[in-house]
């Protein structure tokens, strides 16, 4: 709520072209008008050619839209159309693993302003509208990355019977119910199962979700999951502080990471730096090799992201951090290399 700007950034593609902030989307609509609008589907909706194999759903698409425009057709009438055709067509791609899904434009969803604050009812209706947009766009190949941020309105707290804990803010201010000042309140067992409760939603309501969307087929036996790589990260790890940084990766990229399995970069025969609520930070490897990881995964080379002359991806400044308490003494010679083990 209150979102303009993004956590991305990009340079639209082109080397040596201004680095810009992409702007937030917090209404479906206006997802849909930036990757849809103005596309004009094939006959039969469908983007690619036409198949013998085709879903059944594409081939009634024509009589679907006739219908959806239908001025009898009251606005309750529609919207249970649209959820038919939905279900049809994710039961039809269930019973048929073999076919590869064709891409169809979404419907242009209604608008859904950002103002109803922690409502769990419309954060929940607008969260499943924005997953449909970015799987479709994927699909349609109207945007190969996506960055999804679940930080500002989210959905309903641990405990559906207590109107209190209806939603929360990851709010500046570490005081009262919001999230961030849940977090700051770990002592306390209640925000700790509060927090449980928004971690779980999240979990649950948008990272498995949005791997369920993706899991459909493509051609050659993979799925459209199987081709991607999805990044569950986290922008801090211990409190504030960028060590010991969690991620959960989904996908393998076309079978250049290897799923499945936990890996642990901290450095434990190092040493700890200090201690801060009942842990030690230790250092591990440089976010950055990470970075290189999912760039070379994704078929780029070092000539296509390293700049300057500088090896690897983004910054290693440490700034004006003390070196006793802030790690320095990074291997930066293997800075430009891809995190060992992680490859498929």
């Amino acid at each position: 709520q209150g979102v303009e700007d993004a956590m991305s950034f990009s340079d639209g593609g082109q080397a040596g072209a201004a680095v810009q902030q992409l702007k937030a989307r917090t209404n479906p609509r206006d997802v849909w008008n930036d990757l849809f609008a103005g596309v004009v589907a094939p006959a039969g909706g469908a983007m690619s050619a036409p198949n013998p194999d085709a879903l059944l759903v594409d081939r009634v698409l024509d009589q679907y839209r006739a219908l959806r425009t239908n001025a009898r057709l009251s606005g309750e009438d529609k919207q249970k159309v649209e959820q038919y055709v939905s279900l049809i067509s994710e039961i039809q791609a269930r019973l048929s693993p073999q076919q590869a899904m064709a891409c169809t434009l979404p419907v242009e969803p209604a608008s859904l302003e950002n103002n109803s604050g922690t409502d769990p009812t419309d954060i929940a209706q607008k969260w499943d509208l924005f997953l449909d947009l970015v799987v479709a766009a994927v699909m349609c190949d109207r945007t190969r990355m996506i960055t999804i941020g679940v930080h500002k309105a989210l959905g309903p707290g641990p405990d559906p019977n207590n109107a209190t804990l209806a939603g929360h803010y990851h709010s500046e201010d570490a005081s009262g119910g919001t999230w961030h000042g849940l977090a700051h309140d770990f002592g306390n067992e209640n925000s700790r199962r509060m927090l449980a409760g928004i971690n779980a939603w999240i979990a649950g309501e948008v990272f498995a979700k949005l791997i369920e969307k993706l899991d459909v087929p493509e051609a050659g036996g993979s799925t459209l999951l199987d081709n991607s790589l999805v990044y569950w990260g986290n922008e801090l790890g211990f409190n504030h502080i960028g060590y010991g940084v969690p991620c959960l990766l989904a996908g393998s990229a076309g079978g250049a990471i290897q799923p499945g399995r936990y890996l642990d970069y901290t450095d434990w025969e190092g040493r700890a730096y200090f201690s801060q609520e009942d842990g030690n930070v230790i250092k591990g490897i440089p976010h950055n090799r990470f970075l290189v990881s999912v760039l070379q995964a994704m078929g780029l080379s070092p000539a296509d992201y390293e700049r300057d002359g500088q090896p690897g991806y983004g910054s290693t400044s440490t700034g004006d951090k003390d070196p006793t308490l802030w790690a320095t003494d990074y291997d930066l010679s293997q800075i430009g290399a891809p995190l060992p083990g992680l490859a498929g």
